[in-house]
């Protein structure tokens, strides 16, 4: 009787043993389910370069680097007043850019003191200074190549001698393709990492219809 006690209690305890076995494996699967279904999420989820539906209005986003090196304006309570305090900023302009300068002058017949009527004259100036972007351009470079004969011998002779004039050798034989175009995909591709048929987009927003294809052909022959 003793013997079948200890039998059972044995057995108790090898089924609660398991059951605790079974609990953890559980967690640890609906762990790698867990990491698995990340996973997943990272490689064919929505792409981070798809545009968000709040970064439409990109004039009324706030900034998440705002922190950093913008200029921002803070406010500080001094008793029941605020006053503000500018951080300096660390944005800096090249000096070797080139300068457009634009002047602004009163007209001349505006350069008459109010208070007695003589001339005004320039006293000093204000500067001050705006980065602007000017975008690629595009142009068509068209070669056209001369070709000459003799009057004389179109007149008298049975044989006219022609000759053309020198012109340079296309980059790739049967492609519109300039060494400028080539090297700006090429850069485009390896140094920014735009792939083709990006770079195919953004020439079909400016009217110009090259294939990746074509692109991709331009490359691996040039």
């Amino acid at each position: 009787m003793n013997r079948q006690e200890i039998s059972v209690e044995k057995l108790l305890n090898i089924i609660e043993e398991k059951e605790r076995r079974i609990a953890e494996l559980e967690q640890q699967v609906q762990w790698f389910m867990e990491q698995i279904r990340l996973s997943k999420h990272k490689q064919f989820g929505v792409s981070s370069e798809q545009t968000k539906i709040e970064q439409i209005n990109l004039f009324n986003e706030e900034e998440e680097t705002h922190n950093l090196a913008i200029t921002e304006q803070e406010r500080i309570e001094v008793k029941v007043h605020y006053c503000k305090r500018t951080r300096i900023t660390t944005d800096k302009l090249p000096e070797d850019l080139p300068v457009e300068v634009i002047e602004h002058k009163l007209p001349e017949k505006e350069c008459i003191c109010l208070e007695c009527g003589s001339e005004l004259h320039t006293m000093g100036k204000e500067t001050r200074d705006e980065l602007k972007i000017i975008p690629a351009k595009a142009v068509i470079v068209r070669h056209i190549r001369h070709v000459y004969s003799c009057r004389n011998c179109e007149e008298t002779s049975d044989h006219t001698p022609i000759v053309k004039a020198d012109i340079p050798e296309p980059v790739i034989k049967g492609s519109f393709a300039s060494p400028e175009t080539i090297a700006h995909i090429a850069t485009q591709k390896f140094m920014m990492g735009s792939p083709l048929y990006r770079q195919e987009q953004e020439w079909k927003q400016n009217g110009i219809e090259i294939s990746r294809q074509t692109m991709s052909n331009n490359q691996s022959l040039s």
